[in-house]
């Protein structure tokens, strides 16, 4: 039998309201998706943080940096996020890290906008982007 691929998640809650919803609902509502898409998602590919999107004072979010390292070391193959702003709120820093990733031929899917940033199989950019 064929191993699955491998699905990581990207959560973060920073306002009351989303904390107040939890992690645990953006957590269980990408992996039902990932899962349903045929992916498998350890325990150790769920990256999640509850802080601010706007913190000023962090240049890259440590559950971001733990992505990228396990991106790095081969351990993904693609990537859910809930919406885009979990990846930065920045636009250009949003810009870079989404091109980060597709560099890297790792598809990234927002939850929220039912979309990917690049073909599941193929790897490649979507023309409708």
């Amino acid at each position: 039998m064929a191993k699955k691929e491998r699905a990581a998640l990207i959560c973060r809650v920073s306002t009351a309201q989303q904390i107040e919803l939890g992690l645990e609902s953006q957590v269980a509502c990408l992996k039902e998706k990932a899962n349903n898409d045929g992916y498998e998602v350890p325990d150790d590919l769920i990256f999640q943080e509850q802080i601010s999107g706007l913190d000023a004072n962090k240049d890259i979010r440590q559950s971001l940096k733990d992505l990228m390292n396990a991106v790095g070391n081969h351990k993904v193959d693609v990537v859910y996020t809930y919406e885009l702003t979990r990846i930065s709120r920045d636009p250009y820093n949003l810009v870079e890290r989404v091109k980060w990733f597709s560099v890297r031929k790792i598809p990234m899917y927002i939850y929220d906008a039912e979309l990917w940033t690049l073909d599941r199989k193929t790897k490649e950019e979507i023309e409708e982007l």
